[in-house]
């Protein structure tokens, strides 16, 4: 999915129509433009959390540990946690995790790891690692991170309550239950 797609859900979901259409054609008032920004922030905002608490991005990379040990600097990404290791051969290996690096076989490995994403920008696509989590799911949780930060509250219970429900259906089926946000 494309952010600015996200980014003109969410802005129509808050019925903010004039900016919903600056992501297609930017020459707009300097308000509507900051309205634009806020609203990518917050779309931003949005994706960071599903991704930190519900759906990570991931990523798989090969990497040379000639002594057993690969420093996270070593990767791509930020990662925020080792999913699996494996040689060449396919064979899973074990790993301990440290600050900073985590220890392995000796010898050419191929990580999968999670990873915290970079701010988006319009034109980027957003690739979960989980392909159920949707650009209306995400304009939920931005229009809620929106309200909260123009001071309506009233307005960001509900649509966070919307953005709840939906990863509760689309990511956890409807038996599981969820740790809620907590507003602070």
């Amino acid at each position: 999915m494309i952010f600015k797609n996200i980014a003109k859900a969410a802005a129509r979901l808050l019925d903010k129509e004039d900016v919903a259409a600056h992501f297609d054609d930017p020459s707009s008032s300097d308000a509507v433009r900051r309205e634009a920004e806020l609203v990518a922030r917050c779309v931003n905002l949005c994706i960071a959390q599903t991704a930190a608490e519900y759906a990570p991005f991931l990523a798989e990379e090969t990497v040379e540990a000639p002594n057993g040990t690969v420093e996270f600097s070593a990767l791509s990404h930020d990662a925020a946690d080792i999913v699996s290791a494996e040689d060449l051969s396919g064979n899973r290996l074990k790993i301990k995790l440290y600050p900073g690096y985590f220890r392995t076989s000796p010898g050419t490995v191929k990580v999968c790891y999670s990873y915290y994403p970079e701010k988006f920008s319009e034109e980027d696509e957003v690739c979960f690692g989980d392909r159920r989590v949707s650009e209306g799911l995400l304009a939920y949780g931005a229009a809620a991170e929106y309200c909260l930060v123009a001071g309506l509250f009233d307005e960001a219970v509900v649509w966070n309550e919307k953005y709840l429900d939906g990863v509760k259906k689309t990511l956890f089926g409807r038996n599981k239950t969820i740790r809620e946000r907590v507003w602070t």
